[in-house]
């Protein structure tokens, strides 16, 4: 997945479907730009590191375990792909990603919203 590009107001959520925690967002604002939340565990189920709400990262993010396990890379170019390692609260893996190629396990749940289609009025 690339972390920008995506069309205003778009949003994709990636959800642990057994707690219902949600684990990673991408979002586009209305002028297109990426913006991220997260709340990452490690495989042992700790919580790792959250943000509060979206952020913008425009030097990047690289997060890793205490085990020094990668488990979110954001590229400093917006039209850079994700890597990502996706741990549930209790420690499953449920998805990983190294930016060519993604692997998702049971348990995994991806939401959507696309941004409004933009509609001609008609008129009276």
């Amino acid at each position: 997945m690339k972390l920008g590009g995506h069309r205003p107001g778009s949003l994709t959520s990636f959800v642990d479907g057994a707690s219902g925690e949600t684990l990673l967002q991408i979002a586009a604002d209305s002028n297109g730009d990426p913006k991220v939340a997260f709340k990452l565990f490690d495989c042992d189920g700790n919580l790792v590191q959250e943000t509060e709400g979206f952020q913008t990262f425009p030097d990047g993010l690289s997060l890793q375990s205490m085990a020094e396990e990668l488990l979110l890379k954001l590229p400093t170019d917006p039209l850079g792909d994700i890597h990502y390692k996706l741990y549930a609260p209790d420690g499953r893996l449920l998805a990983a990603s190294n930016g060519s190629r993604t692997q998702i396990f049971g348990g995994l749940r991806l939401d959507g919203a696309k941004a409004p289609s933009r509609t001609k009025s008609a008129s009276s």
